[in-house]
Parts: C-alpha cells; structure tokens; sequence
C-alpha cells in the first residue's frame, strides 16, 4: 500500500506509483510536459502514456536534453506552449527534476517530480541548479516553493543495482537489459541475434553499448573460431552502432594459452580483432601484481600509454563493492607483460581462494578441469599446493564451488569443478 505523506505539497511512495501516477496528478491537471531522462523513457514511457490516458489526461514527452541550463528550459517552453500544457512532471535524476522545477516556474504552473534513483535531494528542495550548455555551473536558481508533488516507484528506485549506486554511478545514465530479465519476461535466451536488443537501444538511445561477457550472448550452436560466422553475429550490433551513432564495447575473456599476447589472448576468436576499431587488453603484471590497461589497437590514432592500476575493497552506503585505483602510466604493452618472469611470493590462503574463484569466473562457462584448475592457480599466484587443497576444500565444503565427475574420451571419469549461478529472477542458485 502507497503511504503518503502531507507536507511539503504530497509525497506518495510504493511499489509500482508510476503505474497509479494519471490518478495522482488529475487533481492538478489536465494537460502535462513531461520531461524524462532518455534512459527512463527507454522502459518507463509505455506506462506514462498508459496511466495518464487511462486518467483522462493529455501528456507532451519531451526527452531531457542533458543539461539544466537556460536554452534548454526555454526549449523545453516552447514545447509545453505549443502543446498548451498546464503542468509538468519531471522523471528521472537530478538535473532532469531540477529543469522540471525551474520550466514550471518560468511557466507558472503546477509541477510533480517522479525520481528514479535516491541519491539525490532534487526531488524535494526548493531549488534548481543550473548550468551551461557545456555542463559548467551557472547559477543557482531558488524558488518560492517546493514542488506541488512527489511520486517514487520504490520498484524502480530499488531496482538500481547497488554495486553501481555505491561505486558513484548514475544510473539514470545506465540502463541494463540482463538475460535473466529477458528469459523471465518471454522464456528466451536473449542473443545478439534478437530484435529486442535493436529496439532496446532504439528507446534508450545510448552513447555507449556494452556487451559484457560477448560469449553469453551467443546463440546456441556458434563456433567463435568460425571468421564467417562471428562475422555474421556481429553484424546486428554494427546496425545498432550506426543507427544510434553510438560506440559498441564487446567485453571478452582471454584464453589460458600460456607465452602468448595480442590477439592470439583472445578467447577462440581473433576475428574479432580485425573487426574491432579499437582494443584493449587487461591482465596483470607477473613482477608486481598490478593489473595494466594496454592500448593495443586503434584504427583512428596512434595507441595510448598502457594504464596502471589495482583494485580495492571497499563499503559505500553500506554495500560492499571495489574500486579501481589509478597508479600512473607505462609505455610497456601486453606482450611485454607477457615475457615477464613470474616472481613467486608466498600466498595466503585467502588469496588463493581469491585466485581459485578468478580463474573459474575468467573461463568460459564458470567451469574446467580441476587439475587443470589447479595448475593455473598455482601457476597464475605462485602458491603451494598444500595452501592450494586447503583453499580449494573449503570453498567445495561451503558449497562456494563444486566438483563433479564427467565421462571423457575412452570412458575415462575426470573430475571437473564448477561456479554456482544465482538467478536475479528468482534468487535460486544452481550449477553452471
């Protein structure tokens, strides 16, 4: 049920309020703007068109430019004047509320705010802060009172993945379209090869189109070493790239090939290669453990000096997360890193652990060979094989991974070890 709470104006919050928001906004209007973050609109627009017209009211959507400034509020101004629009509602995050705020202003009109993410206080405070068209601070703009309304979709906000709220992320400017979600929604695997991710890009309108891992958005029975078939897969992505004007980033783990860099690191497929415009390797460094960012192919200029960096754990707002610490610049490439001796240190075993559970996540189902495992680890940190079974028997007992059994070729049983995979559907975990 939707508490609502009388002062400032009326705020109203609960599980699916976007659904209720026509009901809501009646008693203030009949004609509305409504300005929207392109993110949100990509999946909330068809519920704001149906909630206002099944409460009778006329709705102008104008997608917010991308900065509070002057010339934008007049632009929106003229929208809401020639659709005669007595109100405006703002949906999305703070620089979307706040030009909402300053438009009804200037209009002198009611007007409601509908905030996505909580890390805000836009939703609520009697000022605007506005901005250049080149998104420098200009001003700030205080207004004589609070908006007349304030709706929050607990689900929507809720539904920011937390990791990215805590690291610092907008996610008013991220919009993820996950296989799971997808699976639940139409009992399909969603593949590079389906409309949905055309139409999907269409609504959000991206700058940027991540594909994280590519190998997970494969359809079944594709062989990555096949040139003309990875051709083929990938050709949906370049339509989307050029329809949107956007940059496609393909996410991609390397193979355990040992003595090899460049191109031959990338996991079955070097077709990938000459296609992409750009590549970056990441791996990390056999003498000091710090993780490098080379640079190792640009088609547009010349590539840039490998990044340095390690990762930290950290908790921000209360979710336990990591982030990446810059350590400075490198003109050494992958393949220097490569030929570098390994220098072996003691290793805990809560490092090995740590090892044990990379390896398994980097392969390319979650799951390999268990002596196979076991090399690599103690090859990738230098550890003992004693610290290695302690590691590895505890997270079988804690159930972190698990070992079965699996007929190879001659009928030879070979013990295999595997990750477990929780749904975000149903919150379930099983075996890869």
């Amino acid at each position: 049920m939707d508490r609502i709470i009388q002062s400032p104006g009326k705020y109203i919050q609960g599980a699916g309020a976007i659904k209720r928001l026509g009901d809501y906004l009646k008693p203030l209007a009949e004609r509305w703007l409504v300005v929207g973050d392109k993110f949100v609109l990509g999946f909330a627009e068809e519920m704001l068109r149906k909630s206002l017209a099944d409460a009778g009211l006329a709705a102008e959507i104008a997608p917010f430019g991308g900065e509070c400034s002057h010339n934008e509020i007049n632009r929106l101004r003229d929208i809401a004047g020639n659709a005669k629009c007595t109100a405006v509602l703002g949906i999305g995050g703070g620089k979307t509320l706040d030009t909402a705020k300053a438009l009804a202003h200037f209009m002198n009109v009611p007007v409601a705010i509908a905030p996505t993410i909580a890390s805000t206080d836009a939703p609520c405070s009697a000022l605007s802060v506005i901005y250049t068209d080149e998104g420098e601070f200009d001003s700030y703009l205080m207004l004589p009172r609070n908006p007349n309304m304030v709706i929050v979709d607990t689900q929507i906000v809720a539904g920011a993945p937390a990791r990215l709220l805590a690291a610092g992320a907008d996610m008013n400017r991220v919009l993820c379209l996950t296989a799971d979600d997808y699976f639940q929604r139409t009992g399909q695997p969603l593949t590079l090869k389906d409309e949905a991710l055309a139409k999907f890009a269409a609504k959000a309108g991206p700058l940027l189109l991540i594909v994280d891992p590519l190998q997970s958005f494969l359809p079944a029975g594709v062989e990555m070493a096949s040139r003309n078939q990875m051709r083929s897969i990938l050709l949906p992505l370049k339509a989307i790239a050029a329809a949107q004007r956007c940059a496609v980033l393909l996410v991609m783990h390397s193979n355990k090939k040992q003595g090899v860099s460049d191109r031959k690191r990338l996991a079955d497929s070097s077709d990938i290669w000459d296609m992409a415009r750009s590549v970056l390797m990441m791996g990390r460094s056999n003498s000091d453990g710090k993780i490098y960012l080379s640079h190792e192919k640009s088609s547009y200029s010349r590539p840039q000096q490998t990044v340095l960096l390690h990762i930290e754990d950290v908790e921000l707002d209360g979710v336990r997360t990591a982030q990446a610490v810059f350590d400075g610049y490198t003109d050494k490439k992958d393949a220097d890193f490569i030929k570098e001796p390994r220098v072996r240190q003691a290793q805990t075993k809560e490092d090995t652990r740590d090892a044990i559970l990379n390896v398994l996540a980097e392969s390319r189902l979650g799951s390999m060979a268990s002596p196979q495992l076991k090399s690599e680890v103690m090859r990738e940190i230098g550890c003992s094989e004693g610290t290695y079974n302690r590691a590895y028997g505890e997270l079988v007992k804690s159930h972190t991974i698990a070992k079965y059994q699996l007929n190879q070729k001659g009928g030879v049983r070979g013990w295999f070890t595997r990750l477990p995979y929780r749904s975000e559907a149903d919150d379930k975990v099983t075996y890869i």
